[in-house]
């Protein structure tokens, strides 16, 4: 929790520094939906056991880090490479959906995001779970497209019945 409220503040100070002047806002309004369909398309591809698409959606730099569940610890690209891939493998079904975001473009290629979001995993018996879940990140355009760079994802300890 210290790590959120941390990356948090450090996010805020960010973009309480930046001058709203730097952006048109029709250059914010257009960088807003471009992170938000690169956003909705992760899901997607995920939701399609696209690995190499979800995979395409990470920074390949050295400052690339997430934290993710169960340990929510920092954890590198690759350890989040395999943590993908083992999620994405064992489940029959997945259907994630976003229930509102958050996007606050700090320049034109570094944005932050937060949102909520749901998803419904079948296992392989066929036995359905609904989880709400939380994430936010720093994405970085890079020639290929925006690509998350920094980011923490966690999910409710509840279920949703």
């Amino acid at each position: 929790m210290k790590h959120i409220v941390c990356i948090t503040s450090l996010l805020l100070l960010l973009i309480s520094c930046h001058s709203e002047n730097q952006l048109t806002n029709v250059q914010r309004e257009a960088i807003v939906d471009e992170v938000q369909k690169m956003a909705e398309k992760f899901f997607i591809d995920s939701d399609k056991k696209n690995i190499d698409a979800v995979i395409s959606y990470l920074d390949t730099s050295s400052a690339f880090f997430w934290i993710f569940p169960p340990d929510s610890t920092y954890i590198t690209r690759d350890e989040l490479v395999s943590a993908l891939k083992d999620e994405i493998s064992s489940s029959n079904k997945v259907s994630s959906k976003w229930d509102k975001m958050r996007i606050e473009p700090i320049t034109s290629e570094l944005v932050y995001y937060q949102g909520i979001f749901h998803q419904i995993v079948r296992d392989t018996s066929g036995k359905e779970t609904k989880f709400l879940g939380s994430e936010s990140a720093i994405v970085i355009l890079r020639e290929s497209g925006w690509k998350f760079l920094y980011g923490q994802t966690f999910y409710s300890p509840e279920l949703i019945e």
